[in-house]
């Protein structure tokens, strides 16, 4: 059974930040797999998609506090959206601290997987927390400055020139790049070679920092796959990485 919180915002106490979760019905506390989405059009259902998929029910039942974040301006969590901006960012750290305080989530052992603009959230509030054990990344970029410069995608360009805007700060604030040595928890990060929005190099380069900083980094590029990597080797290859740092059982086949 899947259930639906929605949790005051830390910037704004009014708003409300929407998620999903699946809980293992033995008794806690468990390990938890947070999972943030990407961009989503025309529809912006937010976590309720991989919710009503079943896979948090999956989570489940391999005993994994399963969890669907719905960022800002998509689902049920108030916006605007922020292009990964500090807002989204404050969003996933307050869902994590609510899992552990009201969820029965294990401290210490809590997975957080992003992708598109999750990985790009996710990538930048794990250097602003401790409590992320394995941080998993795909099809993001991690040089904001250079990934709105490169992007050949006019679409993408705009929604951050109308989300984040083009200063100096905005760049900095959803640069993970110039954080890496912040991040201490192990990493994966998958990007598909045939990515059509955002470079393979940037994966390479994001992996490339952490790895100079003695952070525990695997790097995945998937040769064939497009931006959004198919769902069998990504769930595979992230329930593979989740397993050996987390002690889990996630289905891996």
């Amino acid at each position: 059974m899947t259930d639906i919180v929605r949790i005051a915002s830390p910037a704004a106490p009014s708003e409300r930040i929407e998620f999903f979760f699946g809980q293992p019905t033995d008794g806690g506390p468990w390990p938890a797999l947070i999972h943030v989405h990407g961009h989503q059009f025309p529809d912006r259902p937010g976590g309720r998609k991989l919710a009503d998929s079943g896979y948090l029910g999956q989570v489940a039942a391999a005993g994994v506090l399963g969890i669907a974040v719905s960022q800002p301006g998509y689902g049920g969590s108030d916006g605007p959206p922020d292009y990964c901006g500090p807002g989204t960012q404050r969003a996933i750290l307050a869902v994590i601290r609510h899992a552990i305080d009201h969820l029965h989530s294990a401290p210490g052992r809590i997975a957080l997987v992003g992708g598109s603009r999750g990985a790009i959230a996710s990538a930048i509030a794990a250097t602003d927390t401790d409590l992320v054990s394995a941080l998993v990344l795909s099809a993001g970029f991690y040089d904001f400055a250079a990934g709105y410069r490169d992007c050949p995608v006019p679409g993408i360009r705009r929604n951050i020139e109308a989300e984040a805007g083009t200063t100096a700060q905005a760049f900095d604030e959803r640069s993970a790049l110039t954080k890496a040595h912040k991040i201490t928890c192990p990493v994966l990060i998958m990007h598909g070679g045939r990515d059509e929005q955002f470079a393979p190099a940037q994966a390479e380069q994001f992996a490339h920092a952490l790895a100079q900083n003695g952070v525990p980094v695997e790097l995945r590029i998937f040769a064939n796959e497009p931006h959004v990597i198919s769902p069998g080797p990504f769930f595979s290859t992230t329930h593979d990485f989740i397993n050996r740092h987390l002690g889990t059982a996630l289905p891996t086949g």
